[in-house]
């Protein structure tokens, strides 16, 4: 139900068919075959149970304003649990849930602290991993002002697709057509056998020069590059940094 116009989404068909023997068949108007059928007296206990699961709370509301289906959420989150438990398949799961880990990613709207609670417990139960996302903080708005912001989108990858795409990175694009932003996966299986991966040695936190090798490679705001991404920005930090400490370790090494 939308909160401003008051009107039902549509249930999908195959909601239906999943409900449907749950539903309660009684008639309005009895006919001949069952005119010695008893109507049962009207009490708050018969109107409470008759009108449950017909009025929608305002907590069922998701942040598009609309009846979340609860329950539809949490078949698809019991499912996705069957899937990703002791699945030895590399598994990637990425688009809209619906539905937000916590209050942090929702700003000027509400959720179902229920939802996120499970969805919570999905991610920790199956040992599922939360891909990092670089960009936009949220991926859907309902562009009003003030606008709704929620993360609704997220990539979810297990352990064996993590081995497998050691390289991966996830980005977030603008939005155009839609309310949502694209999200954007770069994954390689391909290492350089050539060149010696690059990796944080714990010996180096120990001498005392590090810090200042450290602070040496970071690049002043005035003489930084406005143009890119701030993924971009990122990046290009990282890089200095990794050859400015591989040159500083080589001559270690050599004295």
């Amino acid at each position: 139900m939308n909160r401003e116009t008051r009107r039902l989404a549509k249930i999908p068909e195959q909601v239906r068919e999943e409900v449907k023997p749950f539903y309660l068949d009684r008639k309005v108007f009895f006919d001949g075959s069952c005119v010695n059928e008893k109507i049962d007296k009207l009490t708050e206990d018969t109107a409470e149970y008759i009108r449950s699961g017909l009025a929608p709370r305002w907590s069922d509301m998701d942040v598009n304003q609309h009846v979340n289906n609860v329950k539809y959420i949490r078949w698809i989150m019991e499912e996705l649990r069957h899937i990703f438990t002791n699945n030895p398949e590399p598994i990637i799961a990425a688009g809209d849930f619906n539905v937000t880990l916590h209050n942090g990613e929702r700003l000027n709207c509400v959720g179902d602290t229920t939802v996120s609670r499970s969805f919570s417990e999905l991610i920790a139960d199956t040992g599922l991993l939360d891909f990092p996302i670089f960009g936009n903080s949220y991926s859907w708005t309902n562009n009003q002002q003030p606008p709704t912001l929620a993360k609704l989108d997220r990539i979810l990858i297990n352990g064996n697709f993590a081995t497998l795409f050691p390289l991966s990175v996830a980005s977030s694009g603008n939005r155009r057509l839609s309310y949502h932003n694209p999200l954007f996966w770069h994954s390689s299986t391909r290492i350089d056998v050539m060149q010696k991966p690059f990796r944080i040695e714990n010996g180096w936190l120990k001498v005392d020069q590090f810090p200042n090798i450290i602070q040496a490679g970071l690049v002043p705001p005035s003489t930084a590059s406005p143009l890119g991404s701030s993924l971009d920005r990122w990046l290009s930090l990282w890089k200095s940094h990794r050859r400015i400490i591989s040159d500083w370790d080589k001559l270690k090494r050599a004295s």
